[in-house]
């Protein structure tokens, strides 16, 4: 909402000193050139028309006195500075004017003259050394080292710490929203997980299907895209922090820093949690398809033992990531068993595995040569493929391509 205002402020750090002196040379460009228009109304008109010459002189000066006091801010002199202003920018030129029209030039000597119209470049001068003395920059508690007593490079507004507070305000607000549209788009996702393991459990069995829709990756996304919003406010609260050092909000950033990353943290668990559980059925299908396959003696004692202790593995750590792939055993036709009253380790082994839902039932391929199970023997070449639940044997993989192996597991 407010990325651009903050970038703006950013940016504008790097190069406010060009800017500001930029005004400073503006100002005096104009104030130089009234003057030197000044000077040139006095040498070219004031001999023939001195009166009209003097005239548009004190125009010029007027101008140019209403053009300081504009950009100019007073000071804590205001009386004092305007006496200097007064004396060093309209004094020379009418000094000047009034020697033309008063002193015939052509009857006293240039040398004379030239002491004359010595006091007019001595207060010109000064009003250089003045404007010098005046614009020298002074660093302030925002360590801002720019000519302050310009009215122009005021209206800045970046050095004003008005301007950090508006800019640190708006970074903590963005920061409290999108901390909320993480936290609403983290608990909607993980809510549309559960009410499908829900579904998942209530069925008793497992689909890959389910766990893979248009909805799901969307709410994912959304986590992820809030996510990257988050991780950025986290370096803007940063850079806040490292500015307000020492000061009373110091305390307010760092609590806001906190929050921010303690959510960004559960976040990051559950797009963790997302992606695992989301592949969960697809390693449970393999490992059942295993599992079901060696319960028909195709595979040695040494595989079947691997087998079980990766399918019991599995299961254990499926339970302690709540991954929905197990469910407590039932009993009979009484339902579950009361795990109420078990401690976690005794409530583990009442776990039993969901069913693998019959679109992800997979096929199992395996060496031909030497194989014997079920009622042959087999002395060929190639591979061959068993299906899950029986002892039918296929010469040619499945058309859809679902299969595994005990290598691959």
């Amino acid at each position: 909402r407010s990325a651009h205002f903050r970038r703006f402020l950013e940016e504008q750090r790097r190069w406010v000193n060009y800017d500001a002196y930029a005004r400073v040379c503006m100002s005096l460009g104009i104030n130089q050139m009234l003057t030197a228009l000044s000077y040139y109304v006095i040498g070219t008109f004031a001999l023939k028309a001195p009166r009209s010459a003097l005239i548009s002189l004190l125009g010029i000066q007027l101008l140019s006195l209403l053009l300081l006091r504009l950009d100019l801010v007073p000071g804590e002199n205001a009386r004092s500075d305007a006496t200097k202003v007064f004396l060093f920018v309209p004094v020379p030129p009418v000094y000047l004017a009034l020697i033309l029209c008063t002193w015939d030039v052509h009857m006293v000597s240039e040398h004379f003259l030239s002491m004359m119209a010595l006091p007019a470049f001595c207060l010109h001068s000064g009003w250089l050394l003045l404007v010098a003395f005046v614009l020298i920059p002074h660093r302030a508690i925002d360590n801002s080292a720019l000519p302050k007593q310009l009215r122009t490079v005021l209206y800045l507004d970046v050095i004003n710490v008005e301007q950090d507070a508006i800019a640190r305000d708006h970074t903590i607000a963005d920061a409290e929203e999108t901390t909320d549209l993480l936290s609403d788009a983290r608990l909607l996702l993980e809510d549309k997980m559960k009410e499908i393991m829900a579904e998942e459990s209530e069925l008793g069995q497992v689909s890959t299907s389910k766990r893979d829709t248009l909805e799901l990756h969307d709410l994912g996304q959304s986590v992820q895209d809030t996510l990257v919003h988050a991780e950025e406010e986290i370096l803007q609260l940063e850079a806040q922090k490292r500015d307000a050092e020492g000061s009373v909000e110091e305390a307010e950033l760092r609590k806001k820093l906190r929050e921010c990353r303690q959510e960004v943290g559960r976040a990051k668990h559950a797009l963790e949690h997302f992606a695992v559980w989301r592949m969960a059925p697809g390693v449970h299908a393999s490992l059942a398809a295993l599992k079901s396959v060696s319960s028909a003696g195709w595979y040695d004692e040494g595989k079947k033992m691997k087998i079980e202790r990766c399918f019991h593995g599995f299961l254990e750590k499926c339970n302690e990531l709540d991954l929905g792939i197990t469910a407590p055993r039932r009993v009979g036709s009484y339902g579950f068993l009361d795990a109420g009253s078990e401690d976690s380790e005794e409530r583990e082994k009442h776990m039993e595995a969901l069913e693998v839902a019959e679109g992800d039932t997979l096929m199992v391929r395996m060496p031909a040569k030497g194989l014997s199970g079920g009622t042959a023997t087999f002395t060929g070449e190639g591979s061959v493929w068993v299906e899950q639940g029986s002892s039918r044997l296929r010469h040619h993989p499945p058309e859809d391509g679902r299969a595994t192996s005990f290598d691959q597991v």
